[in-house]
């Protein structure tokens, strides 16, 4: 098949970023066929044509020298940058105590207001 011809000539890095992409574009199409309302075939369309072009990239890369070990770079990148994003957002949060409670709520605990009777 031509498929397999062309898949086969891309570099490793290439094959594994197609690999992830494409369960990315079966589980957009998945949520398309569903019915919900934030995926369209825009969207779609538009996954395809970046696994495509990103696919095209990394195996152009890899034909550089020390290319192979760029394109696991660029592969793992978005994955690096989103782990260390929310690392800062985990950081950054507030810490939450014990004692502190929202105005009004118990935190579960019976609250005992009296009886006026």
């Amino acid at each position: 098949m031509k498929v397999d011809l062309v898949v086969s000539k891309l570099c490793d890095p290439a094959k594994f970023y197609l690999f992830l992409s494409f369960i990315g574009v079966v589980l957009y199409t998945i949520n398309f066929i569903e019915k919900q309302p934030m995926y369209t075939l825009c969207g779609l369309g538009g996954q395809v044509l970046l696994m495509v072009i990103y696919t095209y990239i990394l195996n152009w890369v890899c034909s550089m020298k020390h290319g192979v070990a760029v394109s696991w770079v660029l592969v793992f990148l978005p994955f690096i940058i989103l782990s260390m994003m929310l690392l800062v957002v985990i950081q950054t949060m507030p810490k939450v105590e014990e004692e502190d409670t929202v105005e009004g709520y118990g935190g579960g605990k019976s609250m005992n207001y009296g009886s006026t009777y």
